[in-house]
């Protein structure tokens, strides 16, 4: 009865101290031409479920991989104003991109991707 219990108080523990979702609206969109061999300005806006711009001890990242690859790049995105993040990724070939921004507040975290093209 006692493993039972030191099972049960440690997997507990694990879901009290994974991430969660954070139900975070995020949205974001190049500030520049998409082009290859330049770095490339992302504005992201993200807000909390209250519509309530994230705080500046948020982070958010950026990722890019080519469309149906496996590699990726992360950058990290910089704080501008509350709610407002910059990232600026380089894509080293044209063609179609998973572009994915996640942003993180203490244990809660969201995600939001979307395909953009990439012209030399």
């Amino acid at each position: 009865m006692k493993l039972f219990c030191l099972v049960l108080l440690c997997l507990t523990g694990l879901v009290l101290f994974a991430d969660q979702e954070g139900n975070f609206k995020i949205h974001f969109d190049p500030t520049a031409k998409l082009q290859t061999d330049v770095e490339v300005p992302f504005e992201i806006h993200v807000t909390d479920a209250l519509d309530k711009p994230l705080r500046q001890n948020a982070r958010v990242e950026l990722s890019i991989a080519p469309q149906n690859h496996a590699t990726t790049a992360s950058v990290k995105a910089w704080f501008v104003s509350p709610g407002v993040f910059i990232a600026k990724p380089t894509f080293p070939a044209d063609g179609q991109w998973d572009i994915t921004v996640a942003a993180h507040l203490e244990n809660a975290t969201s995600t939001r991707a979307i395909l953009f093209t990439v012209t030399d």
